[in-house]
Parts: structure tokens; C-alpha cells; sequence
């Protein structure tokens, strides 16, 4: 790793994947204050026998397959990547290369606009037990921040007002009062 210790790694990793699962493998046994900050699984230690080992790792594989999160996908910021959950998500457009993701912060305005390589057919699939639904063929819209549909239009929680296409209309009426 260079310059870069595992502690280190594990902090960046918390801050960028907040929800990512840590385990900690080590020759030694000794748990620093960084270690406890960010809530590894678990600590394995180098020594272990193949069959503890395997054992382990059951364990820990057992437990992400019982604790899958809400979906969430992986997209390009500023100056790194960034993982974008569900339910940060306002809508997501198509753009030359792939996607265009908008997210809202808690204050209800547009924190980010991030650029994914995903296409949005792949993201609507992703998504879509999470509520969210084709308003046009360009985006999709999660139907937690629209405000208000009328009839060719929806109106979102920070105010942005999108077209709700003709083809699309009767579907995204459906299913938005499904939610509502």
C-alpha cells in the first residue's frame, strides 16, 4: 500500500462506503481507538487455523448475504468515486455516457449531480423496488421527492418541475399512487 497504513484505508473507505462491511485480518491481535471507530465485522487473525479460517468466513458471508442493504450504485464525483444509496437519489437522467444521478441533501436542495456509466434501463432495474419509476424515457424519478403530478408534469420536493410524457403518463400514475 505505500505510504498507507490499513487504518488509514479503513477510515477512507467508512467515509466514502459508510454502510461497507470491514474485516480486519492481522498478525496481532490489538485493536486501536481508529479500529473501534470504524466498526469493523469482524478481526481475523493471520494464525488462525484453515479450518477457523473457513469457518470465518462463512460466517462473514453468511451475514452480507442476510444483511444486503438498500441498493446503491457507484458513481463519479469531483475527485473520487462515490456511493450513492437509494434513497439519496432524487431522479437520474440519461447523458452521453451513460447517466446523470441527482441527489437531494436533508435540507430538501440539490446537494450533487454525479455522472455513472450505468444505463438508465440497468439503474430503473436496480431501483425499482425502491419507488422509482419512468416519468419519460430520459429519466426516472424517485417517487419519494415528487411533490406533485399533474397532468403532463411533476413537480418535485426542491422545486424542479419535470415533463411526464404522454407514453408515460398513465403507468407513472399508477405507479406513483402505489406510494402515495
Amino acid at each position: 500500500m505505500g505510504e498507507t497504513d490499513g487504518n488509514q484505508v479503513s477510515v477512507e473507505l467508512r467515509k466514502r462506503y459508510k454502510s461497507t462491511t470491514l474485516v480486519f485480518c492481522s498478525g496481532y491481535f490489538k485493536p486501536s481507538p481508529e479500529n473501534i471507530k470504524v466498526s469493523p465485522f469482524r478481526f481475523l487473525l493471520k494464525e488462525y487455523s484453515r479450518d477457523r479460517m473457513v469457518s470465518e468466513f462463512k460466517e462473514i458471508f453468511e451475514y452480507l448475504m442476510n444483511n444486503k442493504d438498500e441498493p446503491s450504485i457507484v458513481c463519479r464525483g469531483e475527485r473520487s468515486q462515490v456511493q450513492v444509496y437509494a434513497n439519496e437519489i432524487m431522479y437520474i437522467e440519461i447523458s452521453k455516457r451513460g447517466t446523470k444521478v441527482h441527489t437531494l441533501n436533508k435540507g430538501g436542495m440539490v446537494e450533487k449531480v454525479y455522472s455513472c456509466k450505468k444505463s438508465l434501463d440497468f439503474l430503473y432495474e436496480l431501483f425499482k423496488e425502491s419507488n422509482f419509476a419512468y416519468a419519460h424515457n430520459s429519466y426516472i424519478v424517485n417517487l419519494k421527492y415528487v411533490k406533485k403530478l399533474c397532468s403532463e408534469e411533476l413537480k418535485l420536493v426542491d422545486g424542479q418541475v419535470l415533463s411526464v410524457s404522454r407514453t408515460k403518463i398513465k403507468e407513472f400514475k399508477k405507479t406513483g399512487y402505489r406510494v402515495f
